[in-house]
Formats: C-alpha cells, sequence, structure tokens
C-alpha cells in the first residue's frame, strides 16, 4: 500500500508546532513534507534544527508589502512572496495541500490544488 502524500504549507518554522509535525510524520500511511516560506517569523530568535524529523523545504521569500501594526509581539508585519512555492508544490506532488491560516501562501496553494485536482485544507488555530 502507497503512502498519501500530505504537504503542508506554512509561512515560516515554530518549534512549538514541531511535536504535533513530528506525529504526523510518523503515521505509517502518510508521507508528510512541509514547506516553509522563510526560516522563522520576523522579530523571533528561534533556531532551525540542522535536521527535522520529516521533510522541509525552505523557501527564499521576500517581503513585497510592510506595514506597522500593533500585534501581540509589537513587529511590523510584512507580507511575503514565496518565491518557487508552486515548484515546490510541483516536485512533492501531493494528494493533499494544507495551508496554514490565510497568508499569500494559503491562495497560491489553493490555486495549485484545484490545477491539480488535489485535496486541500485550511489549518487555523488562531483568533484575533
Amino acid at each position: 500500500m502507497s503512502r498519501l502524500k500530505v504537504t503542508i504549507v506554512m509561512p515560516w518554522y515554530a518549534p512549538y508546532r514541531l511535536p504535533l509535525l513530528r506525529e504526523l510524520s510518523m503515521a505509517p500511511d502518510i508521507q508528510l513534507t512541509v514547506i516553509f516560506s522563510s526560516p522563522i517569523e520576523n522579530g523571533r530568535q528561534w533556531r532551525v534544527p540542522d535536521k527535522l524529523p520529516f521533510n522541509a523545504v525552505f523557501l527564499n521569500s521576500r517581503p513585497i508589502v510592510k506595514y506597522k501594526r500593533r500585534q501581540m509581539f509589537d513587529d511590523d508585519i510584512s507580507i511575503q512572496f514565496p518565491s518557487g512555492l508552486l515548484r515546490a508544490l510541483r516536485s512533492t506532488a501531493p494528494r493533499i495541500v494544507v495551508a496554514y491560516e490565510f497568508h499569500l501562501e494559503s491562495m497560491l496553494a489553493a490555486l495549485y490544488a484545484h490545477l491539480h485536482q488535489c485535496k486541500f485544507l485550511i489549518w487555523s488555530d488562531v483568533t484575533a
């Protein structure tokens, strides 16, 4: 039996999500890849481990819009363009695409899922 290819698209690595992603990657019927648009969120000091317990792809996103808005961490906010996202999705050839929140990455991942006729889910865990 072949494993179900699942790709999760996230804007950045967050260490507190590692246990969940690790558990998903250990499921015998899932082949997990996580695409991160950039290594860390602006204003964070987290270190990305050299080796993650799942297939990970890091893109080189660049800010296309920056603006200041008071948020939880009082940081500047930017909209990132995820260079290479569609190419990375094509190379993983997922049957299911999961996009985190409602970022530009999510819209591009939805477009990919529509064009390639695969399932698409939004993962949202924040209320503001």
